[in-house]
């Protein structure tokens, strides 16, 4: 009968050699925890099941760095799963941090029409971002709403630069022309 570590030590070979399967039974062993945990960090279930693959994607890309002679593998993919939890986390404070810090800015120039106008153009924007496709949704976003680079956009989706460049130009494309409809942009 063999133990948990010699197990976690023939899975682990088994996904450095590329073996899918490996990877198919990890998942199904670990997913549920790792997808549990970030739904009580996150309290928001698409953002934990996007953390959740991006972990399993991270197994299957480094499978060298899980050590069972350190630690069980779902220990160290709940590790992992807090870490970009805690990132995810700290990225929205900052953002609502700082929409809040916009918001409570006095400008004396500004009337209530102009303050209107800003909040429709602002909407707009997020309109014409959600009607993107997917591929390019994402990209813009993590671009500009999270302030990726190109290279760094590339490594999180897993794709060539040259795809998010492309992403992005259709995406911001796509926002002008809805801009334009709307008759934001002239």
């Amino acid at each position: 009968m063999r133990t948990e570590r010699e197990n976690e030590h023939r899975l682990r070979q088994r996904l450095i050699a590329g073996d899918a399967e490996a990877l198919a039974e990890a998942y199904r062993a670990y997913s549920p925890m790792v997808f549990g945990l970030l739904t009580r960090m996150l309290t928001d279930p698409p953002a934990a099941e996007d953390i959740t693959q991006e972990v399993f994607v991270r197994l299957w890309e480094r499978p060298e760095r899980f050590d069972p002679e350190r630690g069980r593998l779902g220990t160290w993919l709940c590790t992992m799963a807090r870490s970009r939890a805690i990132d995810s986390i700290r990225r929205t404070q900052t953002r609502e941090r700082a929409a809040v810090a916009q918001a409570q800015q006095v400008h004396p120039e500004s009337d209530t029409a102009d303050l209107v106008a800003h909040n429709a153009m602002v909407h707009t924007v997020r309109v014409a971002v959600q009607r993107l496709p997917e591929a390019q949704r994402i990209a813009v976003t993590l671009a500009y709403y999270e302030g990726l680079t190109y290279r760094r956009v590339a490594e999180k989706l897993g794709i060539p630069e040259g795809t998010v460049k492309s992403r992005l130009r259709f995406g911001l494309r796509g926002i002008a022309d809805h801009l334009e409809k709307e008759g934001v942009l002239g």
